[in-house]
C-alpha cells in the first residue's frame, strides 16, 4: 500500500483540532432534538421488540424490522429512564457520535491526519449523519461495525497477529447481530481479503491465510451462538416468500439513494458535482491501494447484488454502514481536485498553497452544514400533529378512520387510538352512511397508492383534503382528509 504523506503548514497543524472540534460538534447536533417524536419504524421496534422483556428480546425474531443488538440495548435504556423518544434513540445518538473519531483513527491508517480530520468534520455536519444518529435503530452501530472492522482488518494484514482478527471477529458478529445484511458485507469483504492475498502474495501461503481465517471463522462462530435462540424464527421468516416487496426493490433503493445526495438542495447539480468528486477519489484510491478502495466499496456492492438477485425488499438505509468510506473517497477527491486547480493558477496558486486545503474542507463544510437545520425543523413523521388536529376538528359523532398500515399500526399500537382501518371503497361508503363525516388519516402514499389504489382514487376524488402534515422522512407526511355524507 503506497503511503499517504502527512501536510505540512497550517494544514497537517490544524489536523488535530478539527478532529476533535469534529467530535464536539458532533456530539452537540446529535443530542439537540433527540427528543423529537418517533416515526413508524421506531414505534414498530419500540411496540413489537424494545418494551419486551430482555429475555424475549434476545430469543425471539418478530420480523425483519427488529435489529436484536439495537433493541437490546433500547431496552436497557428506557427501563433506566424511562420510554420516551430520546431514551429510546439514546443508544443511536452515542454511536452515532463515536463513529465520528472511529472514522478519524480508519482515516489516519489509510491516508493522512487532514484527510481524516477533514472527513470527520463532514460527518459530524452531515444532515443524513444526524438524521440516522436521531433514528432508534441499528443503523449507527453498522456505522460503527464497518469502520472499526475495517481498521482492524488492515491492522491484522499488516502485523499478521492474532488480537486484531478475534477482535474483527467479534465486532463483525455484533453488527450481524444488529441487522443481518452486515453478514453479506463481511462475506464481501471476506472475498476481498481472499483476492488480494492470493494477489499481493503471489500464491497461496498457510501462514498468510491462517491469522485471517481465524478472524471471519470467529465472526461466524460468534454469529450463530448468537443468534442460536432465535433460528426457529428466523427460518420461518426467510421462508415465507411474501416478504419481498416490490416497493423496495433494490433498482428503487438505488435511485433513492442518488435522490437523498440531493435533499435540501434546488437542482440536480449537486448529486452531478458529488458524482465527479467521488470518481475522482475513487481513482486516487485505487492508484494509492486497491484493496482498501475494494473495501471502502465492495462489501456495499456485495450487498445490493445479493438483494437484488435473492429479491429482498432494499431500502437506501441499508447502505448506510458505507458512509465514513463515501466521505474519506470525497474528502480525498475533492482535496485532489484543489490541487489540480491551484496548480494552474501560477503564483496565486503558489502563495495559496498553505491554506488551499483548509479552504476547500471549509467550503465542504459550509455546504453540507447549509441543510443541516432541515433536521431540527420538524419530527421525522408527525402522527402527533395529526391526531392533535383531528381531535380538535372533529365534531360528536365524527368517524376516524387509517388507510394503510403506516398510519393504522402506529395510532393503533402506540397511540391507544380504536381507529378502524379502510381496506377498500365499501369500507368508506359504509363509514359515510352511518356518519356525518369521516376523516381519513394515512402516510406512505406510495404504498397507499400501490396496494389500494381504487380507495385512493375515491379519497382524492370524492374527500376534502385538510391538512398536511410534513416530516423529514421521505413519503413519511401524514395527510387528513375529511369525507362529507354521501349527497
Amino acid at each position: 500500500m503506497r503511503q499517504v504523506s502527512e501536510l505540512e503548514g497550517p494544514a497537517g497543524r490544524a489536523a488535530p483540532w478539527i478532529a476533535l472540534a469534529a467530535v464536539l460538534l458532533g456530539a452537540i447536533l446529535r443530542i439537540y432534538g433527540m427528543g423529537e417524536q418517533l416515526w413508524y419504524d421506531e414505534i414498530h421496534t419500540v411496540v413489537t421488540s424494545v418494551r419486551q422483556p430482555l429475555a424475549t428480546i434476545l430469543t425471539h425474531f418478530p420480523s425483519n424490522n427488529d435489529h436484536v443488538l439495537y433493541s437490546a440495548l433500547a431496552n436497557l435504556a428506557i427501563n433506566a429512564f424511562g420510554e420516551t423518544p430520546w431514551a429510546v434513540r439514546l443508544p443511536a445518538v452515542a454511536l452515532g457520535i463515536a463513529s465520528i473519531p472511529l472514522l478519524y483513527l480508519l482515516g489516519k491508517a489509510v491516508t493522512n491526519r487532514f484527510e481524516a480530520a477533514a472527513a470527520a468534520l463532514l460527518m459530524a455536519l452531515s444532515y443524513h449523519h444526524v438524521w440516522y444518529s436521531q433514528n432508534a435503530r441499528g443503523y449507527t452501530i453498522l456505522l460503527c461495525v464497518a469502520l472499526a472492522s475495517t481498521h482492524l482488518a488492515l491492522i491484522g494484514l499488516r502485523e499478521r497477529r492474532a488480537w486484531p482478527w478475534i477482535a474483527f471477529g467479534v465486532v463483525a458478529a455484533l453488527g450481524a447481530y444488529t441487522h443481518l445484511t452486515m453478514v453479506l458485507a463481511v462475506v464481501g469483504m471476506a472475498g476481498i481479503i481472499g483476492l488480494h492475498l492470493l494477489v499481493e502474495r503471489r500464491g497461496f501461503r498457510l501462514a498468510d491465510w491462517a491469522m485471517p481465517a481465524l478472524g471471519f471463522g470467529v465472526a461466524g462462530l460468534v454469529t450463530v451462538a448468537l443468534y442460536a435462540p432465535l433460528l426457529g424464527d428466523l427460518q420461518a421468516f426467510f421462508g415465507d416468500t411474501s416478504q419481498g416487496v416490490k416497493a423496495a426493490s433494490p433498482a428503487w433503493a438505488l435511485q433513492e439513494l442518488v435522490r437523498g445526495l440531493g435533499v435540501g438542495y434546488a437542482t440536480g447539480g449537486v448529486v452531478m458535482v458529488v458524482a465527479v468528486v467521488f470518481a475522482v477519489g475513487c481513482w486516487s484510491y485505487l492508484r494509492q491501494s486497491p484493496m482498501i478502495l475494494a473495501l471502502f466499496v465492495g462489501p456495499g456492492l456485495f450487498v445490493f447484488a445479493v438483494s437484488a438477485l435473492m429479491q429482498r425488499p432494499t431500502f437506501p438505509r441499508f447502505f448506510f454502514f458505507m458512509a465514513g468510506f463515501a466521505l474519506l473517497i470525497a474528502v480525498r477527491g475533492a482535496l485532489t481536485i484543489t490541487e489540480w486547480i491551484r496548480g494552474r493558477l501560477g503564483g496565486f496558486g503558489e502563495a495559496v498553497r498553505p491554506w488551499a486545503p483548509i479552504l476547500a474542507v471549509l467550503a465542504m463544510a459550509a455546504v453540507s452544514a447549509i441543510i443541516l437545520p432541515r433536521n431540527y425543523g420538524g419530527p421525522k413523521q408527525d402522527y402527533a400533529g395529526a391526531l392533535r388536529f383531528i381531535e380538535t376538528h372533529r365534531t360528536p359523532g365524527d368517524a376516524v378512520v387509517t388507510v394503510g398500515g403506516g398510519a393504522t399500526y402506529a395510532y393503533l399500537k402506540y397511540y391507544n387510538r380504536p381507529w378502524r382501518r379502510l381496506t377498500g371503497v365499501a369500507d368508506l361508503a359504509a363509514e359515510r352512511q352511518t356518519h356525518p363525516a369521516v376523516w381519513v388519516v394515512r402516510t406512505f402514499d406510495r404504498y397507499v397508492m400501490k396496494d389500494e389504489r381504487p380507495l385512493y382514487d375515491v379519497l382524492q376524488a370524492s374527500c376534502e383534503p385538510q391538512i398536511e402534515f410534513a416530516g423529514t422522512l421521505a413519503d413519511g407526511d401524514v395527510d387528513v382528509s375529511r369525507c362529507g355524507a354521501p349527497r
